[in-house]
């Protein structure tokens, strides 16, 4: 699913300029996720009027890619060829 792909992805965490993303998921309030450190995002945004960098390089965010992505996926799971 979504969170297979994000771990091994990690664009957003590459391309972050505020490095607020980190690598390896952190446990926030008893649940497992990735965190964005928003000490460090927060201002970064804020000094440039807006940064978005990590929605921007993210696959899922393009139109109609959400749907490629996860056929793709399934097609690879179920051991079918592209």
């Amino acid at each position: 699913g979504v969170e297979d792909f994000c771990r091994i992805c990690k664009r957003c965490v590459d391309d972050c300029p505020a490095d607020a993303i980190q690598h390896d998921k952190q446990t926030v309030r008893g649940v497992e996720k990735w965190y964005v450190d928003f000490d460090k995002c927060f201002p970064y945004f804020a000094e440039t009027y807006g940064c978005a960098v990590c929605i921007g390089v993210c696959p899922w965010t393009k139109p109609g890619r959400a749907i490629s992505i996860s056929a793709t996926m399934l097609r690879r799971r179920l051991g079918h060829q592209e």
